[in-house]
């Protein structure tokens, strides 16, 4: 039988800081697509962005740090994980193509829409449960394969995955190289997987380590993106991919900074709204398309963030956890 999950607060908080920054990207993407990059509201905007790109590799990384270190009956792992996100990929892949229907006045016939459903192209944010299927699928066999690796072969492994899944395809998208042996079907997000197990087991105390190592890689992300931006005279949004050697140091750093914080008391009070990410990622595009009128960038992510929370809450109140 499946063992029930403890609540690790610093998880906790790690993934509602990521959905906050999560918000954060979407709040300011169409700025970034659509103002110069001369501007200083696209100045802003590259700042708020830079700042967040550790949301979904850290999500990534919380998610493996819990389900690899766990030993499961694969048929009862995927009762309970497989019944309990299909469901609900179905039911907002629903909700989004009504939006898109009948809000945004799209015409798409039944065959147009079965084919998006399966493409993964109902809306830009539902991908993520895709990855997450997937992963689902996956864990119970990726957790026979590390604990039966040894120190030296896990540290050859990601140095493998780090080379071929994150620095090659960087290289070839910001120097506009080719090289034979640059594959992101290695698979960037089952690496971020397995590295949160890896991590979660490894004890950090240098928390101001890992801030510098923050600042410095999302002001390197900021930097580069602005610069090379203003050559091109559009948004260069390269630095900007989750499978990058910036992002990943980001990442890592947001990971270990909380995981050197753990046991505090103060994440409790945060980790509590933890049961509401899922429901606020699903939600918060519905949310941020009725707040146009808000026109600060970081004012309009906090009340998103804020009133997608309160939803949600509801939702959880009333009994519909389910699909949320």
């Amino acid at each position: 039988m499946e063992q029930q999950i403890l609540r690790i607060y610093y998880i906790d908080t790690i993934k509602v800081a990521a959905i906050f920054a999560v918000v954060l990207i979407h709040t300011v993407a169409n700025t970034l697509y659509s103002s110069s990059p001369d501007e200083m509201l696209f100045v802003h905007a590259n700042l708020l962005d830079s700042l967040s790109r550790f949301c979904v590799p850290v999500f990534f990384m919380a998610s493996g740090a819990l389900l690899l270190s766990r030993d499961y009956d694969i048929l009862q792992f995927y009762k309970r994980r497989l019944f309990r996100i299909i469901p609900v990929l179905i039911f907002w892949s629903l909700l989004y193509l009504v939006f898109r229907i009948v809000v945004q006045g799209e015409e798409m016939g039944v065959l147009q829409s079965v084919m998006m459903f399966f493409d993964g192209q109902i809306y830009y944010h539902l991908w993520f449960l895709y990855v997450i299927v997937i992963l689902y699928l996956l864990s119970p066999f990726m957790r026979r394969l590390i604990v039966s690796m040894n120190g030296v072969e896990a540290k050859i492994l990601f140095a493998l995955w780090f080379t071929l899944a994150i620095a090659a395809p960087h290289i070839e998208a910001v120097f506009g190289l080719k090289f034979g042996f640059a594959y992101r079907e290695l698979g960037a997000y089952s690496g971020y997987f397995m590295l949160g197990y890896y991590l979660h087991r490894i004890e950090f105390k240098r928390p101001f380590l890992f801030l510098f190592l923050f600042l410095l890689s999302s002001s390197a992300i900021c930097y580069l993106t602005g610069y090379l931006s203003s050559q091109k005279g559009e948004l260069f949004a390269a630095f900007y991919d989750y499978a990058t050697p910036l992002v990943f140091l980001q990442a890592v750093s947001v990971f270990a900074l909380f995981k050197s914080f753990d046991g505090a008391k103060s994440l409790e009070y945060i980790a509590k709204l933890s049961p509401l990410v899922l429901g606020v990622y699903l939600l918060h595009p519905l949310v941020l398309e009725q707040l146009n009128f808000i026109d600060d960038l970081t004012l309009k992510a906090v009340f998103v963030f804020i009133l997608s929370l309160v939803i949600v809450r509801t939702f959880h109140f009333l009994g519909l956890k389910k699909i949320v």
